[in-house]
């Protein structure tokens, strides 16, 4: 059984909607997982090439490993591959940190649970731009056999 940390979406576009806070979070959590030997894997919105300049990773993310996907839907499954990654690594459980968590993390979970993998997010290390629909999202994953790591 091999366990992946899956970073989604922390790029300079989107970040200057969350706190600093979440960042920082994150980075702790990065640094668990890598200290703990699991495999820390990144997923970015591509959006149009023409403005790949606005969707790099942030650059106060701290990134340990080179699986880094790029995906032009919300689900990271959506990227042939992310799941060639997964197979190949033996991948069976995915923890799920990022933004935003009504969308990608969401659509990202619900396609983990589909494709059979032990699917948990981690509810410290998410954000969401509204937090009223989060509440129902989380409601919906969990109801799904999405788990919740609250910290």
């Amino acid at each position: 059984m091999a366990k992946a940390l899956l970073v989604i979406d922390v790029q300079s576009k989107y970040m200057d909607k969350y706190g600093l806070s979440l960042i920082d979070r994150i980075n702790e959590r990065i640094g668990k997982s890598s200290d703990d030997g699991s495999i820390v894997a990144y997923v970015k919105n591509i959006g149009r090439a023409e403005n790949a300049g606005d969707y790099l990773l942030d650059e106060r993310l701290n990134v340990v490993s080179d699986y880094i996907f790029e995906k032009s839907f919300p689900s990271a499954f959506s990227s042939e591959k992310f799941c060639v990654f997964l197979k190949d690594n033996g991948i069976t459980d995915l923890e799920l940190i990022g933004v935003d968590g009504s969308s990608c993390v969401a659509k990202t979970a619900f396609d983990a649970v589909l494709n059979g993998y032990g699917t948990y997010v981690n509810l410290s290390c998410v954000s969401s731009i509204n937090d009223k629909i989060f509440d129902k999202t989380i409601e919906k994953m969990e109801n799904s056999g999405i788990r919740m790591i609250r910290e």
